[in-house]
């Protein structure tokens, strides 16, 4: 097993966010607000399998959802943002991101 470090970033304001890897509920955050200084706003981490998962992130008051394809050979960072139109975009890494 590896792990998936989820990084709650720009975008979020007061939001409940609901994370599923493999149609498994992961996280489930509320009043999730990103800090305008760092452009951060939460983070957890959870086991994933080896292999080839699919992250979904959904924003249920806004309606919102995205979901990638992740392949887990080793630890994975996945950024999530709120971008234009309520679009959930996702940065993955292999290394963690940096915040000031």
């Amino acid at each position: 097993m590896h792990t998936l470090h989820v990084e709650l970033q720009e975008g979020f304001h007061d939001d409940r966010v609901v994370a599923r890897l493999n149609g498994v509920e992961v996280l489930d955050m509320e009043r999730v607000t990103t800090r305008m200084q760092t452009g951060f706003a939460a983070a957890a981490g959870t086991p994933a399998p080896e292999g080839r998962a699919t992250l979904e992130i959904s924003l249920p008051a806004k309606g919102a959802s995205g979901s990638v394809e992740i392949d887990f050979q080793e630890a994975v960072w996945a950024g999530v943002s709120i971008g234009p139109g309520q679009a959930i975009q996702f940065k993955i890494s292999r290394e963690p991101f940096g915040y000031v």
